[in-house]
C-alpha cells in the first residue's frame, strides 16, 4: 500500500517516462505498474508517472525509510531530474 507524506518532489518535464527506455531504469528502480511509476530496490522511493495528467512527483514510498528517501531525492538532484 502506497503511504504518502507531506513532501513531494516534481520531475521535471519532458522527462522519458517510457519503461523500456527510462533514466529511472538507468538509475536502479523498477517500474511497477500497479502502482503506476518506478519503485526504488530498498522501498523507501516511488517516482509516480503513470496516474493520469500532469507532472511526475517523488515521494517517500514506506513512512519509515525517511533517510534512504533523502539519499534517493540527492540522487535525482545530482542528474537535474528535478524541478
Amino acid at each position: 500500500m502506497l503511504k504518502m507524506n507531506n513532501k513531494a518532489y516534481r520531475i521535471k518535464k519532458g522527462i522519458s517516462e517510457n519503461p523500456k527506455n527510462s533514466i529511472f531504469n538507468k538509475l536502479g528502480y523498477n517500474f511497477n505498474a500497479l502502482q503506476g511509476g518506478y519503485i526504488s530496490k530498498d522501498l523507501s522511493t516511488i517516482i509516480i508517472t503513470h496516474r493520469g495528467k500532469g507532472h511526475s512527483i517523488v515521494t517517500l514510498y514506506s513512512a519509515n525509510q525517511q533517510k534512504r528517501f533523502k539519499k534517493h531525492i540527492q540522487i535525482l538532484k545530482e542528474n537535474n531530474l528535478l524541478e
